[in-house]
Parts: structure tokens; sequence; C-alpha cells
């Protein structure tokens, strides 16, 4: 699950899941798209 609020032109994002991998997931599979770009190489370890 997660949801979102924006505030004073700030998006502010929360992402929960069962364990660190799910949650890590979610957060690739959103931070992707809304970047526009591939993440840094240091989140592919």
């Amino acid at each position: 699950p997660c949801a979102a609020t924006a505030r004073d032109g700030v998006l502010i994002a929360r992402f929960l899941g069962p364990d660190a991998a799910a949650l890590r997931a979610a957060l690739t599979a959103f931070l992707i798209p809304f970047r526009g770009a591939a993440l840094p190489r240091v989140w592919a370890l």
C-alpha cells in the first residue's frame, strides 16, 4: 500500500511493505517513472 499528499508544492509519498524487498520493489516502481530516468547505480546493489 502507498499514499501520497501534496502540500505547498512538495510531494510526500508513504510506502508500506511486508518486508524490505517488497518495499524496495514498490519504491523502485514509483521512482523510475517519477524521475523519468534510471535510478543511481547504488540502488542496483
